[in-house]
């Protein structure tokens, strides 16, 4: 925010961005949960700061890879606004 210190004016659904960003993550353990016995599932990605590729290669096995249709990915419209405010030409 020293960089951009602009971003403090922006609002994200009618609420400001600082508010918009500390607002508490939703947990999906009750949604997640039922898989947990399911045999065919080995692991589970935390997507965090770095993104889709970094945190889904740590749980793959070496010999495996996986494709993601970005289009089916609808991020939240703060990560839209972070990345006007970064002026990245891609999601990241």
């Amino acid at each position: 925010m020293a960089q951009r210190s602009d971003i403090l004016g922006e609002k994200v659904e009618g609420e400001s961005f600082l508010d918009a960003i500390l607002r508490p993550h939703r947990c999906y353990y009750q949604a997640v949960r039922g898989l947990f016995s399911r045999p065919e599932l080995h692991g589970m990605a935390h997507i965090t700061g770095g993104g889709i590729q970094d945190n889904l290669n740590r749980i793959l096995p070496a010999d495996r890879n996986a494709a993601i249709d970005l289009a089916a990915v609808r991020p939240l419209p703060i990560f839209a606004l972070i990345r006007r405010m970064a002026m990245w030409a891609t999601p990241r």
